[in-house]
């Protein structure tokens, strides 16, 4: 994340809404990656989620009124704010939510919803479970299911220790959660990449193992010994799609920290150590393999040198350990298979002109895409925006039920 200034120059925060120096009112541009004022000149203010319900700090033009920004375009369903957990948990979800996307962009990677594409477009379902309709985070065609329950911590820590994750936050489902959308992209839409999905296969295996006897075998007997020589989680080790899920979370949470680190002058230089990974030994499979991975273990040296440093700053601070996980050669190697994935993603992405944007249904809200100026066309189709009535959660994308990919 970047460190970001107010035009008084005192230090503002990526959720920021107000500077606690001049009392201006500010907010993210996600077009140009800064915080910008909110004066009464401004072209901007806030989306029409922050000045309705105050979750959520990104700006869109100021004309039209009631614009949703980049980032709430994707929602579909949200919770009924009327009953608990309400806002003060669709909130807490909205501010991790924000950050995954935030990554998202900075990497350049595709982002259309299901307006501008009903197949393989991006949603987000923010649900409360009840005793009738229990609500699983996880991911299907598309749409990705947030359980609202996991805004509250006791629950997490519940959850955290019951499924034995030593990491398990709000920021780590969306990742996780986009990773499986990703790959929904990436492998299964038409025309499929047959060598990619062959190069994935050697690195990570079969996904056509079965999902379920997977999950349920994984629940009965854990993960196998050793596994922390081959998966960077317990959990990865279940199926293919999850480890491919839990490393792609891993790189995003590696590369966010460094440059959270590096904005804030904190050194993660990389150190001559035991750890440090031979150039010879990160082989990937063609297409991949003539890539020279120096500029990838950069990364990962960096990142050697700075998570001990964290982890001893956490231990000092009476907290548990911020990164509690040790990467092999085959851990190293998943990750740069991602990277790689990622950059041709953004080489593909800065070789394409801007596709036209399909109109939006009547009752969508219009929503220019947040820019220096207030720009004339959106880059993201608005999303219709649903309510959960009574407290219940629905299911608007598809006829069958939802085959979770998450515990």
């Amino acid at each position: 994340m970047k460190a970001f200034r107010c035009c008084c120059s005192n230090t503002l925060y990526f959720e920021n809404s107000h500077c606690l120096q001049c009392g201006v009112q500010v907010g993210f541009d996600p077009t140009t990656s800064t915080m910008v004022p909110l004066t009464k000149d401004s072209p901007f203010q806030w989306c029409n989620n922050g000045l309705q319900h105050g979750v959520c700090n990104w700006v869109v033009p100021r004309s039209p009124a009631g614009s949703l920004c980049v980032a709430c375009q994707f929602n579909h369903i949200i919770p009924n704010l009327s009953v608990e957990p309400g806002v003060p948990a669709w909130a807490r979800f909205e501010r991790a939510k924000r950050r995954a996307l935030y990554s998202i962009l900075q990497l350049d990677l595709p982002l259309v919803n299901r307006v501008a594409d009903p197949v393989y477009g991006l949603a987000f379902d923010f649900l409360v479970p009840t005793p009738a309709l229990p609500v699983t985070t996880g991911h299907q065609n598309g749409v990705i299911t947030m359980n609202l329950e996991e805004a509250s911590d006791s629950i997490r820590e519940r959850n955290r220790e019951l499924l034995r994750e030593p990491y398990r936050t709000l920021l780590g489902h969306f990742r996780h959660e986009l990773a499986h959308y990703y790959w929904y992209l990436w492998f299964e839409k038409p025309p499929v990449n047959f060598d990619l999905l062959n190069g994935f296969q050697k690195v990570f295996g079969d996904q056509r193992v079965d999902y379920a006897s997977a999950l349920q075998r994984y629940y009965t007997s854990g993960p196998p010994p050793g596994w922390q020589l081959t998966h960077v989680s317990a959990y990865a080790t279940m199926h293919p799609w999850e480890d491919w899920a839990e490393t792609w979370a891993h790189y995003l949470h590696i590369t966010d920290a460094l440059e959270t680190a590096r904005e804030f002058g904190m050194s993660a230089e990389p150190v001559a150590s035991e750890t440090a990974f031979d150039p010879a030994t990160i082989l990937l499979p063609p297409p991949l393999k003539e890539e020279d991975p120096s500029d990838f273990l950069d990364i990962i040296h960096r990142w050697s040198a700075l998570s001990p440093a964290l982890n001893e700053i956490a231990s000092s601070l009476g907290q548990r350990n911020l990164y509690p996980f040790v990467h092999s050669t085959t851990t190293v190697t998943k990750l740069y298979f991602i990277h790689q994935i990622i950059q041709l993603a953004e080489n593909r992405a800065q070789s394409l002109s801007t596709a036209p944007v399909p109109a939006a249904p009547p009752v969508a809200a219009g929503a220019p895409t947040p820019g220096s100026v207030p720009a004339p066309a959106p880059a993201v189709a608005p999303l219709p925006s649903e309510v959960a009535p009574d407290n219940r959660t629905k299911d608007l994308h598809t006829a069958q039920p939802q085959a979770i990919r998450k515990e």
